[in-house]
C-alpha cells in the first residue's frame, strides 16, 4: 500500500519538529549555568517524570504490580543499575503472572 503524500508530508513534519524540540532544550541548557537549584531540578526531573508514569499502573494493580515495584525498588538499592531494576521488576510481574497467582 502506497502513502499518501500528505501523511508523508505529515509524519515527517512531525519528525522534524520533535527532533527540533529536543536538540533546542540541549542547545539552550548548553548556553546557561544553571545555579544549584536549577542543577538539582534538572537532576531530578527525570525521576519524577517515572514516577508519574508508574503510578496510575501501581494504583489500578494488584498484588503482582506492588509486589514488582518493591523488587525494583530494591534492585536499584542493589544494583545501582536503572536497566537491572526494571528488569527484576518486570520479571517479578511476569512471573507471579506466569504462575497464574492473583
Amino acid at each position: 500500500m502506497i502513502m499518501e503524500l500528505d501523511y508523508i508530508i505529515l509524519v515527517s513534519g512531525m519528525a522534524i519538529f520533535t527532533a527540533f524540540t529536543r536538540l533546542s532544550g540541549y542547545w539552550i541548557v548548553a548556553r546557561m549555568d544553571p545555579g544549584p537549584k536549577f542543577r538539582q531540578f534538572l537532576e531530578t526531573a527525570p525521576q519524577t517524570v517515572f514516577a508519574a508514569m508508574i503510578a496510575p499502573a501501581l494504583w489500578q494493580g494488584g498484588p503482582a504490580e506492588w509486589l514488582g515495584a518493591v523488587i525494583t525498588v530494591i534492585a536499584m538499592k542493589l544494583s545501582g543499575n536503572l536497566a537491572v531494576a526494571l528488569i527484576a521488576g518486570v520479571g517479578t510481574v511476569a512471573v507471579w503472572r506466569a504462575l497464574g497467582l492473583p
